[in-house]
């Protein structure tokens, strides 16, 4: 028996190229979502979300939970999910007057500023300045990396339940 085995070990050659495959084949692969992931939170809600090109430089962001934020790349545009009572939140405007809706009717507005970039953080945050019904103020803000890609995006989302419930983030995973 031990002849046997010792033949047919001899006669079974595996050539560099088979070892690397063999070795690829049980390699632990990196996360292939990984630029995709990201983390969402409302107030003490927490979720991944994957974000989606949509096109026109517009991002969706979305979970098997039917969680879903639209992103026009300056602006969270429309909300479902995360907890919130509304069947959809939508939010239009950027510069100005931004307008609140919970997919069917007007619930509020704020005044918003331009974007701006701080002088002591060049390119790598914008703030937008904005004031609510309430008067009271607060600032959005979309931060970048080095490479200038945005990487976390916090914007208050215009509901009444107040902070932090209304402020929504978006952070790269």
């Amino acid at each position: 028996m031990a002849m046997l085995l010792t033949s047919l070990l001899n006669a079974c050659t595996v050539s560099s190229s088979q070892w690397t495959a063999l070795q690829g084949a049980f390699k632990t692969t990196e996360d292939e979502l990984a630029p995709y992931r990201w983390q969402v939170t409302r107030g003490s809600y927490q979720a991944q979300v994957f974000a989606v090109a949509v096109g026109e430089g517009k991002t969706l962001f979305a979970n098997r939970a039917e969680d879903m934020i639209a992103f026009d790349g300056w602006l969270i545009t429309e909300v479902k999910g995360l907890g919130l009572t509304a069947e959809q939140w939508v939010i239009e405007g950027a510069v100005g007057e931004r307008q609140f809706a919970d997919g069917k009717w007007p619930m509020n507005k704020h005044q918003c500023e331009a974007w701006r970039v701080p002088q002591d953080r060049p390119l790598s945050t914008y703030r937008q300045d904005c004031i609510a019904d309430d008067n009271l103020s607060y600032t959005n803000r979309i931060d970048l990396d080095d490479a200038g890609q945005i990487i976390r995006i916090e914007q208050n989302i215009g509901l009444q339940e107040g902070f932090p419930n209304n402020t929504l983030v978006l952070e790269k995973r």
